[in-house]
């Protein structure tokens, strides 16, 4: 079982972002949980590439900002 780390509300900038990388979280939880024969490994890849690209994001947006 993976561990769950709870990210502060701040780090989030936009809304819609917070929205879109809640989503793709519970999304990419719900595949690991029913995963058998590795069935959903590449949209668990698809999932876990689109919470890194709205995290990244905003990163870089702090950055300039």
């Amino acid at each position: 079982m993976a561990n769950i780390e709870t990210i502060k509300r701040n780090f989030i900038g936009d809304f819609k972002v917070g929205d879109n990388i809640l989503a793709n979280g519970k999304a990419l939880c719900r595949l690991s949980s029913t995963n058998e024969a590795d069935t959903f490994n590449k949209l668990m890849v698809v999932q876990a590439g689109s919470i890194v690209e709205a995290a990244l994001d905003q990163i870089i947006y702090r950055a300039q900002n």
